[in-house]
């Protein structure tokens, strides 16, 4: 894997510069700490989690300042994709530093003279992380190679991994380390992972190989423990920057530097700079809410005023949207829409006048409402369409439940057959964690990917998502740096 030269550049403190410094670094609890928390940080680097779960979808539109504004993304929603595509090499790479970094942590703090239950939680929470890499990868590529052990670069010829190989090493990691990691932290330490995160993980890369058995399992596991629920203030108070302190529907999430208080990480997150908006805000408009999905939802559903924001719209009744012509209309009935997830009110922004700030929200990589909704698909797909339904109306009542006075939509659904239950639940999956980077990886799992997106192609006149080939789009190309470099000893997928 191609390591970078940036491989130790995220460490806290800056004289950690390569491998020859690491035995000096990892010497006491606190540098084992920032070691690991440097892995957090990691997961900063947002753009191509953005683009692969969202802007490869029926979702969103790249955006920008035109189709040639980051054109490896906009290859990759036309699916014009080919090895040496910029976003897909980063992400492989990106994920192989973590993974690298990882490494060496899980090396090296069991030799330190520290708290022994400190010193087993950080190394689980590295290999919870490296395990994470890994989903992100095989999702993506297939079989990679598996690397556990810190490699120098003239040892890293090293063929891949079968996809059920790399499936099983992280099933086996995370059900290891939720036997070991902490059901809670401290307010100053949230964003660790926890047991539930390491649980609902697990649950998560069984849901991508359809292994509904396992998935009912762990899921149940989460709910029971009831340790995570849904946020008291219904749908959109995930989204209010006053209840990032510890929100109890975040089960594991990526926090922000912004936000006082917590250190767990370091970087700033770009986010909201990312997804926020052009010309009247100094934004760069990616990630722009497709009209499909606008029209996704009903009318009157909660949902859709905290998720995607029109030109007039009055943000936490502070902000006027200002969403003009600035911006191209990309496919909408009019002038385009804005992802607002992220959005952050001026008033409480870092730098009010700027919106080239570090992000303070908290981004979810897994929430409860995503456990119960994997849990009502296993229910369905096990044969208990009658309590899967109950689960997806819990997610519906919620949704309703979120303004005040309580909409009267999404009502509850009334669906007897399997079938209908599956689209249902799909569907509402893709209401709920819309802007979240699960769509796309929704779509690849359930085999309804080349469908979906040429109809959308079709429905749009766009080109977007009207070349996806069932036959290798399935999967990305691995890194033609890393097929070069190695002599062919790493094999390309097919198609490439």
């Amino acid at each position: 894997m191609m390591i970078s030269g940036a491989c130790t550049d995220r460490f806290l403190d800056e004289e950690i510069l390569g491998t020859e410094t690491l035995d000096s670094f990892y010497s006491s609890e606190e540098n084992a700490t920032k070691g690991v928390n440097a892995l957090y940080a990691r997961l900063k680097i947002h753009g191509n989690r953005m683009l692969f779960g969202d802007i490869m979808s029926d979702d969103a539109w790249k955006g920008g300042e035109n189709n040639a504004d980051f054109q490896s993304w906009y290859d990759l929603l036309i699916f014009n994709i080919d090895p040496f595509n910029g976003t897909t090499t980063g992400m492989w790479i990106d994920s192989y530093n973590l993974i690298y970094e990882a490494n060496v942590a899980i090396l090296r703090i069991p030799a330190i003279d520290m708290n022994e239950d400190t010193k087993n939680r950080l190394v689980a929470e590295a290999r919870a992380l490296r395990a994470f890499s890994y989903l992100e990868l095989v999702r993506l590529y297939g079989g990679v190679p598996l690397i556990t052990e810190p490699l120098t670069p003239d040892k890293l010829n090293i063929p891949r991994n079968s996809a059920e190989e790399v499936f099983t090493f992280i099933e086996n990691e995370f059900l290891a380390v939720s036997e070991i990691l902490p059901s809670t932290y401290p307010a100053n330490e949230h964003g660790r992972l926890t047991k539930d995160a390491a649980l609902g993980l697990l649950a998560r890369i069984h849901l991508f190989q359809g292994e509904f058995t396992e998935v009912e399992k762990y899921t149940k596991m989460i709910i029971d423990r009831g340790i995570y629920f849904f946020h008291p203030e219904g749908f959109n108070g995930n989204w209010g920057l006053e209840n990032y302190a510890g929100n109890p529907e975040f089960i594991f999430e990526v926090k922000s530097f912004g936000f006082e208080g917590f250190d767990i990480q370091s970087t700033r997150s770009l986010l909201a700079v990312q997804t926020g908006i052009r010309g009247s805000d100094t934004g760069w408009s990616f990630d722009i809410p497709t009209q499909d999905l606008y029209d996704a939802y009903e009318d009157g559903d909660p949902r859709r005023e905290f998720t995607i924001g029109k030109d007039g719209d009055i943000y936490d009744n502070e902000d006027v949207l200002v969403i003009d012509s600035s911006i191209p209309a990309y496919g909408t009935d009019g002038d385009p829409y804005a992802c607002i997830k992220w959005y952050e009110t001026k008033s409480k922004r870092k730098n009010p006048k700027d919106i080239d700030h570090y992000m303070s929200k908290s981004f979810p990589i897994l929430r409860y409402a995503d456990v119960v909704l994997m849990y009502a698909e296993a229910l369905n797909e096990n044969g208990n369409s009658a309590q899967a339904l109950i689960e997806l109306n819990r997610i519906r009542e919620r949704a309703r439940n979120s303004v005040t006075p309580a909409s009267a939509v999404p009502a509850n659904l009334s669906i007897a057959d399997q079938g209908g239950l599956r689209t249902a639940i799909l569907n509402e999956r893709r209401l709920e964690f819309a802007f979240e980077w699960n769509r796309y990886f929704d779509l690849i799992r359930t085999k309804t990917a080349g469908t979906v997106l040429r109809n959308f192609a079709s429905k749009y006149n766009t080109p977007k998502g009207a070349a996806f080939d069932e036959t290798k789009h399935y999967l990305m190309p691995i890194p033609g740096i890393d097929i070069t470099r190695t002599g062919g000893i790493i094999e390309q997928n097919p198609g490439y």
